[in-house]
């Protein structure tokens, strides 16, 4: 996969989440980083390379970004 596709896979991921527990820090965040985060994840997590690819994208955001309520 290269990097448009992945980066395209991931902003899906985002647009079709249907309940959201993640907070984005205003408007200073984009595609490009929340991309690094998920291949930060990706690599930090390699024994759940075998999960649904949407659910790794969700649980790196999430993990970076968590909703304090």
């Amino acid at each position: 996969m290269d990097v448009a596709e992945f980066m395209g896979f991931v902003t899906g991921v985002l647009m079709f989440m249907e309940e959201t527990r993640i907070i984005f820090p205003g408007d200073r965040v984009n595609i490009g980083q929340i991309s690094s985060i998920v291949i930060k994840f990706l690599n930090d997590t390699p024994a759940r390379w075998n999960e649904p690819a949407c659910n790794l994208v969700v649980d790196a955001l999430m993990k970076a970004f968590p909703c304090k309520k």
